[in-house]
């Protein structure tokens, strides 16, 4: 994972206890259920740190926290404190596969991505949000934005 020249996704469904978690630390972005139960329990087993977790885990996390999770070997929640820095998004149970998330990777092509973010695009270029963006770069102010994506999400945005 570490040497791919394209972003690696994992999504964490469920409970990741030691090489269930170590084993996602190289990914560019890692996804994870609210209820997922996460721990590094290698020294309450005896068991050393594997998966080149000693190295990931201090820089993602910071050395204080790492320390915390491997030497107590304790289970916490997906949102806990100390794995703040270690989760791109803690999403609701049952949403880690949700579309929302997909939107990281859909295995299209890149011609696919380049006509989807045209359509994205146009409509976007079109809407009210463009015009007071050009707008207020012309007149050197702060842009008034309006749009929510709610009402004005383009046509094509991955929902």
């Amino acid at each position: 994972m570490h040497n791919c020249a394209k972003p690696v996704v994992t999504a964490i469904n469920g409970s990741a206890v030691g090489v269930g978690i170590t084993m996602t630390l190289p990914a560019s972005i890692r996804v994870v259920s609210k209820d997922a139960k996460i721990g590094f329990v290698f020294g309450r087993r005896g068991f050393n740190m594997e998966a080149c977790s000693s190295f990931y885990l201090p820089r993602l996390i910071g050395a204080g926290p790492a320390l915390h999770l491997i030497t107590t070997g304790a289970v916490y929640p997906a949102d806990s404190p100390l794995l703040r820095n270690l989760f791109s998004e803690v999403v609701e149970p049952g949403q880690v596969s949700h579309p929302r998330t997909r939107i990281y990777w859909t295995g299209q092509s890149p011609e696919d991505a380049h006509l989807l973010e045209s359509k994205i695009f146009f409509d976007l270029f079109s809407g009210k949000d463009s015009r007071e963006g050009m707008e207020s770069f012309m007149q050197k102010r702060a842009p008034r934005f309006t749009g929510t994506m709610e009402k004005d999400a383009p046509s094509a945005y991955p929902v």
